[in-house]
């Protein structure tokens, strides 16, 4: 078992309350989950990992306290201030951001026993049962069973159901499981509130929002996959999915259980894979985003008390970027379609924002983007079926060897040195390993990118870039209106300084731009090409 933490809440109250957090601990709900609703000072001291290392979660803020912030923030810098500068500390952060996440949007996550699921498998449909609290419900989840491929099996379980392409998906040897969301919380509207499994088993008063009532579900049906081996449902090569509403669901229950392998959130705009203040934003400037203030209003999915928050998202001491970052150094592939409602733009910019944290966790290609052109809403495009596979194969399956460092829009957005000196004006750290602490290193103690030589240059020109540690680096000319003409790198390489040559001789004179991107870093130089 890699990590049961318990926490004691010290509060001003004169009763403690047991916070417990599990960060990827088998035989138990490996993700953070909290047994009491928020409390406006505590404490908590973590022990995780074989080597019971501790860390501490400050006292949850209160609103009141928190400042205006119309950035998406870094979330390598801790709540006390300090920045990490080790691998080993992301467990910690991890713990900090979703302590966050469950006081201020989703409300939190009850602690249920392993011991308190049981199940029982009848053809195709796996039964859950569980107990707590003197109380008993019990869901069903029906398993289709791919037509390749030999047991145990990957599964792919939809949150609701699967939208993305499951007879691809059979064809790959990958088992849909459906998850049945709505039976354990209602969203049908904000008048839903407390209804469904979850409050049967828990009280409806519970501060948890249907979105983390669905996490909370997803975590007894893998508890219950993992007791049953008659599933032919391997539990170390999960996956979750769902489209709209049931992919904020997706990314929730991606986030918040660490067994979950691989999340696929499909078109799930505010609450999901949309930034709040970027929604705004946009708004304010003319697009029809579903925004904060009035998704709360609309339906259940959050705790009652997010509506705190509907005029003054800038107030959030988080962004959905750092939700997104839960799942890291997991697989995350999000999808997204051109649908004003859904914030296309706004998904583009905090999906850009999250992705240097697999950069910073040595786990680049782990996260993708792809945003085609407007479509039906969860009509799952064939365009987008080859990065599914490529996930998939290389994740789920573990197969796979395609890129999947893929950050696509097909309708023309762009995340530039501009857009990320607007929403995310800082740069991942560069984070030892445990064998990297107090060693001395000549290589590169940051990103560059230097001035090609000679400038001006006919016809070639020799660019040099350096990275402090093996990534992926791109490294692609624009022209002066933005065009993208010539790719000089999109590969992999080790650390260090590197050199490639960019030929124009088949181009006009003037001015060109080579961008480098590496390690969630954008760097631009200014080339000048005269004949």
């Amino acid at each position: 078992m890699d990590a049961l933490i318990s926490v004691l809440h010290r509060t001003s109250v004169p009763v403690a309350v047991v916070l417990t957090l599990l960060v990827v601990a088998a035989n138990a709900q490996p993700a953070v989950t909290v047994s009491a609703t928020g409390v406006a000072s505590q404490t908590a001291t973590v022990t995780q990992g074989a080597d019971s290392s501790v860390c501490t979660i400050p006292a949850m803020p209160s609103y009141s306290s928190l400042t205006n912030d119309t950035t998406l923030s870094d979330p390598f810098i801790f709540m006390d201030g300090t920045q990490m500068t080790r691998l080993d500390q992301w467990p910690c952060r991890r713990a900090e951001i979703a302590a966050l996440a469950q006081e201020f949007e989703y409300g939190y996550k009850p602690y249920t026993p392993y011991s308190a699921t049981t199940d029982s498998m009848s053809g195709n449909t796996l039964t859950v049962i569980v107990t707590d609290s003197g109380r008993t419900i019990s869901f069903s989840c029906p398993i289709t069973y791919p037509s390749t491929g030999s047991p145990p099996y990957p599964a792919m379980i939809g949150c609701g159901f699967s939208s993305l392409n499951n007879t691809a998906l059979s064809n790959m040897g990958v088992a849909v499981i459906n998850f049945p969301s709505d039976l354990i919380a209602q969203e049908n509207d904000a008048t839903s509130r407390g209804i469904g499994l979850f409050y049967d088993l828990y009280g409806s008063s519970q501060s948890a929002g249907a979105l983390m009532a669905w996490a909370w579900g997803m975590d007894r049906l893998i508890d219950a996959i993992e007791k049953t081996p008659s599933t032919n449902i391997d539990p170390k090569r999960l996956g979750v999915t769902g489209c709209s509403r049931w992919g904020k669901g997706a990314l929730a229950c991606g986030a918040f259980d660490e067994r979950i392998v691989l999340t696929i959130p499909e078109e799930s705009g505010s609450g999901g894979a949309a930034s709040w203040r970027v929604s705004d934003y946009a708004k304010a400037h003319g697009v029809v985003d579903q925004t904060l203030s009035e998704i709360n209003g609309e339906n259940c999915w959050f705790r009652a008390n997010f509506n705190q928050f509907a005029n003054t998202a800038t107030k959030l001491p988080f962004d959905q970027h750092s939700i997104i970052g839960l799942v890291a150094p997991r697989a995350i592939l999000i999808v997204e379609n051109n649908i004003d409602w859904l914030g296309p733009y706004s998904t583009w910019i905090c999906a850009n924002a999250a992705q240097p944290i697999w950069d910073a966790l040595n786990a680049t290609g782990k996260m993708a983007y792809i945003e085609s052109v407007a479509h039906n809403h969860c009509a799952f495009p064939s365009s987008e079926q080859p990065v599914v596979d490529a996930f998939v194969k290389k994740f789920l399956i573990g197969t796979g060897t395609d890129n999947t460092y893929i950050m696509s829009s097909d309708i023309g957005f762009v995340y530039d040195g501009p857009a990320q000196a607007r929403w995310a004006n800082w740069f991942p750290p560069i984070l030892a390993s445990v064998e990297e602490r107090g060693q001395q290193s000549s290589l590169p103690k940051g990103f560059y990118l230097e001035q090609n030589y000679p400038n001006p240059f006919n016809p070639s020109a020799t660019i040099s870039f350096g990275i402090p540690k093996a990534m992926f680096v791109s490294l692609k000319v624009y022209n002066s209106s933005g065009q993208g003409i010539a790719e000089l790198a999109g590969r992999d390489y080790s650390a260090g300084k590197h050199l490639v040559t960019f030929n124009a001789s088949a181009l006009a004179s003037g001015v060109y731009f080579c961008m480098m991107k590496a390690g969630g870093y954008t760097l631009v130089k200014k080339m000048t090409f005269l004949k």
